[in-house]
């Protein structure tokens, strides 16, 4: 719904490129630490009002704000004195964001982030309606005062029920868009939602309207239904460092050296998933090779030095061969990670 009804500085295209989207045009200096970016004129809020670099301050500058509690504020980090003002040990004006005017926003970064053109694309990023934000608290819990910038706006509200989403005649692209209106019913058990879908009475299956069910995803994907494509997102189940045989470094990267992450991926999500060996997306790398590497003579040279270290201490060693045999196949390290993208149906 937040897509659906906002936009920021950049979008992703029909072909998965990041592309500009608010922003016009934009410039990095030569040490990579200061961004501009031009907004395009004339674009405008679905109250009429002109969205202007200072929603985009505002807004960063808001989730930032401990206040606030925002999910998602560390998305932000990576701008000077972001990190500081959100964990309260440092002020806003310190924050380097800054609209030089209407049309100019001005980013100043902590380190390089070869990728923050591509971050402002994620909603964390997006612009709020500075003047709704503040008159009224709630503002995003009603249709009449939820204010956006995208190409649609929330029409009808029935809590629990449904969602309508109509045509935004305000939205700069207005002619790209091709949907009058979008319904989301809100029913919460996947198996109905699939029923519906397959009856006829749904037209999207999948993410973002609902997780589709573990136990139809092969089945689907027979059918010929299942459309997978990348996207920017990691997933990963990661060691609960406090419990052994984890609490020991080497155990853990023996683990991780250990673990073939691909066959876990076509066996408990879905064949054809990509696995990843970072937590930055294969879509943002620079090159493949600082990624993660399995390496099983690695592995059980870990764990022999492991072992080794805990005979000469006089230690009895855990049995961590037992471990490693015994859930070796079931355990997904940190970097067993999948992204995708949904165009008919979503697998997550």
């Amino acid at each position: 719904m937040i897509t659906a009804c906002f936009e920021g500085l950049t979008r992703y295209g029909p072909d998965g490129k990041i592309a500009g989207a608010l922003a016009e045009n934009y410039s990095v200096s030569p040490d990579m630490l200061m961004y501009t970016f031009q907004l395009k004129k004339g674009t405008l809020w679905s109250n009429g009002d002109p969205v202007t670099a200072h929603d985009f301050e505002f807004a960063w500058k808001c989730k930032l704000d401990p206040q606030t509690g925002s999910e998602y504020a560390y998305m932000l980090y990576f701008i000077k004195g972001a990190e500081e003002f959100n964990t309260g040990k440092g002020s806003k004006d310190a924050v380097a964001v800054k609209a030089l005017d209407d049309h100019t926003l001005e980013v100043q970064l902590n380190s390089p982030a070869p990728f923050f053109y591509e971050l402002t694309a994620f909603p964390t990023l997006f612009p709020l309606h500075q003047k709704t934000v503040e008159s009224n608290p709630g503002w995003a819990a009603s249709p009449e005062n939820y204010i956006g910038n995208g190409p649609f706006k929330m029409d009808v509200w029935e809590h629990k029920n449904k969602l309508v989403l109509v045509k935004n005649d305000k939205y700069h692209d207005k002619d790209a868009v091709k949907l009058d209106k979008i319904v989301w019913s809100m029913i919460t058990d996947t198996n109905t939602l699939q029923a519906l879908f397959d009856s006829g009475d749904l037209d999207w299956g999948g993410h973002p309207a609902y997780t589709l069910p573990v136990d139809l995803l092969q089945s689907l994907q027979d059918e010929g239904k299942i459309v997978l494509d990348p996207y920017p997102n990691t997933v990963a189940v990661t060691f609960n460092t406090t419990q052994p045989p984890f609490t020991n470094k080497k155990i853990r990267q023996a683990f991780s050296y250990a673990i073939e992450r691909q066959p876990l991926v076509d066996g408990i999500v879905l064949p054809g998933v990509p696995a990843a060996y970072a937590w930055v997306p294969p879509s943002m790398k620079l090159s493949s090779n600082d990624y993660f590497k399995e390496d099983a003579a690695k592995a059980t040279e870990l764990l022999a030095r492991r072992l080794e270290r805990a005979k000469n201490k006089s230690r009895k060693p855990p049995s961590v061969q037992e471990r490693l045999l015994r859930h070796g196949g079931g355990f997904s390290p940190s970097f067993a990670c999948i992204s995708l993208l949904p165009k008919k149906y979503y697998s997550h």
